[in-house]
C-alpha cells in the first residue's frame, strides 16, 4: 500500500508537470492550433463524467478570492491548483486534426465515450490512445482532435484526486475542537481552554495548525480500524466534521469515511492535530 500511495503520487505530480509544459513550452514560432480559444477564467462550471460517475464544480468568488466547490459527487472544496490544470485543456496545443465523417469513431473509442469533461457546456469527449503516436483521440464540436496524452488521467482518477488539500472548509473557523483525550473550547469569556489545562499558546497553535495545515495527497477512503476520532466544531455548521485516525505510519491518515475520503500527512507536522505544545 505504501508503494502504491507513493507511485500514484509521484504520477500525479508528474502529470501537473507535463499539463505546464505542453501548454507553455511550445515555441513561438512554431506553436500549433489549440483546442479552443476559450479564455479558462470564464469558466464558472465543470462537470466530469466517467464510468456512469458524474462529477460537478462550480467557481465561487468571496471578496477578491476565487476558489472552486464540489457540489457532486459532495459538498467539499476543490483543489485550484489541479482544477487550474484542467481548466489548460482549453488551449491545449492541437497536433491534429479531423472531420468526424472522415474517421470511424468506433475503432478509436468516441462512438459512445463514456469519459467527457464540460466546461461552461462546452463538452469534450475521450477516446483511445492512437497506438503509433501516443497521442489521445478527443472529441469537440464534432471534430475528432490528437492531443497530448496528458490531461485524462486527472480526469480518468477518482474524484478525491481533485479535492482541495486542506482540511477545513474555506474561510471556516473552529468554535471547539474534540480530541482524542481532550477538549478545545472558548470559554464565555472568549479565552481558549483544554480539559487537560493546556498552556494558552500551546492550544492556540494547535487551532491555528488545524487551520493551515494541508494533506501532501487525499485519496478515496480505504477501511481500516480507528484509533481515535476527532470532532471539529466549526461557527458556520451546527454538526462537527468527523476524522477518524486510521494510520500513524509511516504517514498520519485521517480518514473522513461519510465522505469517502482520507487525508495523508507528514507525520512531523501532524503531531500538533492531537495533542497541543507549547512553542518556544
Amino acid at each position: 500500500m505504501l508503494k502504491k500511495n507513493l507511485l500514484n503520487l509521484l504520477l500525479l505530480i508528474i502529470v501537473i508537470t507535463l499539463i505546464y509544459l505542453v501548454i507553455h513550452t511550445k515555441p513561438e514560432n512554431n506553436r500549433l492550433d489549440t483546442l479552443t480559444h476559450i479564455q479558462p477564467e470564464t469558466i464558472k462550471q465543470i462537470i466530469i463524467r466517467h464510468h456512469g460517475h458524474t462529477s460537478k464544480l462550480i467557481k465561487k468568488t468571496e471578496g477578491k478570492q476565487t476558489f472552486w466547490q464540489f457540489t457532486q459527487p459532495i459538498n467539499i472544496a476543490a483543489n485550484n491548483f489541479r482544477i487550474k490544470a484542467l481548466l489548460a485543456l482549453l488551449n491545449a496545443p492541437v497536433d491534429a486534426q479531423y472531420k468526424t465523417i472522415k474517421m470511424n469513431l468506433q475503432t478509436i473509442g468516441l462512438a459512445h465515450a463514456d469519459t467527457s469533461i464540460e466546461f461552461n457546456q462546452q463538452r469534450i469527449q475521450f477516446g483511445i490512445i492512437n497506438p503509433l503516436n501516443g497521442l489521445r483521440y478527443i472529441l469537440y464540436h464534432n471534430r475528432v482532435y490528437l492531443i497530448q496524452d496528458v490531461f485524462f488521467p486527472l480526469i480518468n482518477s477518482n474524484f478525491s484526486t481533485l479535492v482541495a488539500l486542506e482540511l477545513l472548509p474555506h474561510n471556516s473557523h473552529i468554535r471547539k475542537l474534540v480530541l482524542p483525550g481532550q477538549r478545545i473550547f472558548k470559554t464565555a469569556k472568549g479565552l481558549w481552554k483544554s480539559t487537560l489545562k493546556q498552556p494558552t499558546d500551546a492550544i492556540i497553535n494547535t487551532l491555528q495548525q488545524w487551520q493551515n495545515i494541508q494533506a501532501f495527497g487525499v485519496h478515496q477512503y480505504l477501511p481500516r480500524a480507528s484509533q481515535g476520532t476527532i470532532q471539529v466544531f466549526l461557527d458556520t455548521e451546527k454538526k462537527p466534521l468527523i476524522f477518524q485516525i486510521t494510520s500513524t505510519r509511516p504517514w498520519v491518515i485521517l480518514a473522513r469515511p461519510a465522505l469517502h475520503l482520507e487525508y495523508h500527512l507528514d507525520k512531523k507536522n501532524s503531531q500538533q492535530l492531537f495533542k497541543p505544545v507549547a512553542q518556544y
